[in-house]
């Protein structure tokens, strides 16, 4: 009896030992797996690495303004009036505007900057007209290329005041053309009245001329219309009138 009860106490003893073994191992274990296990990093717990990459700038390129280019002087106009005028310009530019019509626009030019209108200057814008209807009838056999001013010379003074001078001049006009054999000026003799305030030509005459619509012709008719009591106005339309239809008609 004595040694079962023996037997049990150190079934007993042993048997809670091994208990208490197992337990501590599971413990241990437990133990080991918390420390082993890492533990998650938050986003706002990360450390700040030292070798952060620069927060890369942009800088903005400046736009190139772009320079317009200068505009280009307007080149000057040879043949616009001056600021100052002399008797000779007026007869130059007269001729150049006159040979103007006929060989190149082929009609009249404007002359109301050198010359007025009057009672003593208009068979010249008729004789001007009659040149030109000439060409535009039956065409020139000139190709004419530019028409430009050429000398002025006063050959005699007829009469001079405070507020006039008449001479007589003699004009050349450059008119070249494409045939090197031609000549390229056009010599013209005329007498001319110039207001000397406002330095325009105010009378307007070829006493010297031998040939040409203005002398044998439209002057001669005009007179004789203005004689008759016709105004001077309709006296040197009637007469430019007759001429031209024997132009067409006749072609001279």
């Amino acid at each position: 009896m004595k040694r079962i009860i023996a037997f049990i106490i150190v079934f007993a003893v042993s048997f809670a030992a091994i208990l208490c073994l197992t337990s501590c191992k599971g413990k241990e274990s437990e133990q080991n797996v918390t420390e082993n296990t890492p533990v998650p990093v938050s986003d706002t717990t990360a450390p700040v690495s030292d070798t952060l990459a620069p927060t890369e700038i942009t800088t903005e390129v400046p736009t190139e303004i772009s320079t317009a280019e200068p505009t280009a002087e307007p080149t000057p106009d040879p043949n616009e009036r001056p600021d100052t005028v002399t008797v000779e310009w007026l007869a130059m530019e007269l001729m150049r505007r006159y040979n103007t019509g006929i060989y190149l626009t082929h009609e009249l030019e404007d002359y109301s900057n050198i010359m007025d209108r009057n009672e003593e200057t208009d068979l010249f814008y008729y004789d001007n007209q009659l040149e030109i209807d000439r060409i535009n009838l039956y065409g020139q056999h000139r190709n004419v290329l530019e028409v430009n001013r050429g000398e002025s010379g006063i050959q005699r003074i007829i009469s001079e005041s405070e507020s006039e001078i008449t001479v007589d001049v003699y004009v050349t006009t450059l008119i070249p053309d494409d045939d090197p054999n031609s000549g390229d000026s056009v010599g013209t003799d005329f007498r001319i009245t110039v207001d000397k305030q406002r330095m325009v030509i105010v009378a307007y005459d070829r006493p010297n001329e031998c040939e040409g619509y203005y002398r044998n012709e439209l002057k001669p008719l005009a007179l004789r219309y203005r004689n008759q009591g016709m105004s001077w106005q309709d006296a040197d339309k009637k007469a430019y009138d007759e001429i031209y239809a024997r132009l067409v008609s006749n072609g001279y």
